[in-house]
């Protein structure tokens, strides 16, 4: 009769399966050990998968991610549209935004989703975003989120540009508290709009942006604005609020025009 183990701890040192019932069984089935019943938990370092020397597409890397990976993308144009899955994963450029662009130009879709309740650790660094055109994510007819659309997440977003979207830059819903910093937005319609969520936005700035304007809160929105430029943006002026609530706190506003 094979011998059961139960309650032990394998460890698994990096570049190992991450198969951890197979690999338990690879050591231990020879012997007799019924290593299906066994209780165990597998300990694997972070991969990093690299775009597009491992993967021809980014959302080919976030597909075979697990939580904790980073996918590493190399400085180029990127024609595609991605989202994080759910996933804890780094999203991040290895030669910043100013040389590594997503653009969705064409493919009507944001350019970047987080729908999948994703926290503070999927993270999105050093991109150019632009042209998005939005969807309708609620089948309602209202297009939301060109460059980024949040709804019910909550991910961190550092040092991106997003430009020429339409129907915002980053549009967060459903209770999203994205962390956003070191950021430009400009020429979008508008840069940012929330809808019942409560970002953080801190040393960004905002610049250019028409339609809604910089920032465009409603319904409930509470955004911690912190550090921010807001200078020439149109439409409805450098910040609007309608039953929102934001907090400024050290921000700069000029050159800005509003026509309501």
């Amino acid at each position: 009769k094979p011998m059961a183990i139960h309650g032990v701890k394998f460890e698994v040192e990096a570049g190992a399966p991450r198969d951890g019932g197979g690999l338990v069984g690879a050591l231990f089935g020879a012997a007799g050990v019924n290593a299906g019943k066994a209780d165990f938990m597998v300990k694997v370092d972070a991969a990093e998968l690299h775009v597009p020397t491992e993967y021809p597409t980014i959302q080919a890397a976030i597909n075979a991610a697990v939580s904790g990976d980073q996918v590493v993308i190399a400085p180029g144009t990127y024609h595609e549209t991605i989202n994080f899955l759910g996933k804890g994963i780094i999203v991040r450029s290895s030669g910043g935004a100013a040389v590594t662009t997503i653009d969705a130009t064409g493919l009507n879709s944001s350019v970047v989703t987080c729908s999948g309740g994703e926290g503070p650790d999927s993270v999105l660094d050093g991109f150019t975003i632009t042209g998005g055109t939005a969807t309708d994510p609620f089948g309602n007819g209202s297009h939301l989120g060109g460059g980024m659309f949040n709804s019910g997440s909550s991910p961190t977003v550092t040092d991106c540009t997003f430009t020429r979207n339409l129907d915002s830059g980053i549009t967060n819903v459903r209770s999203s508290a994205p962390i956003v910093t070191d950021c430009t937005f400009t020429e979008n319609a508008p840069g940012m709009y929330n809808n019942d969520s409560i970002p953080t936005v801190n040393k960004c700035v905002f610049s250019g942006n028409m339609g809604q304007g910089g920032m465009y809160n409603a319904y409930y929105s509470a955004p911690r604005v912190i550090d921010c430029t807001f200078s020439g943006n149109t439409g409805a002026g450098g910040m609007f609020n309608s039953l929102a609530a934001p907090e400024v706190i050290h921000c700069t506003f000029k050159w800005n025009t509003a026509r309501y």
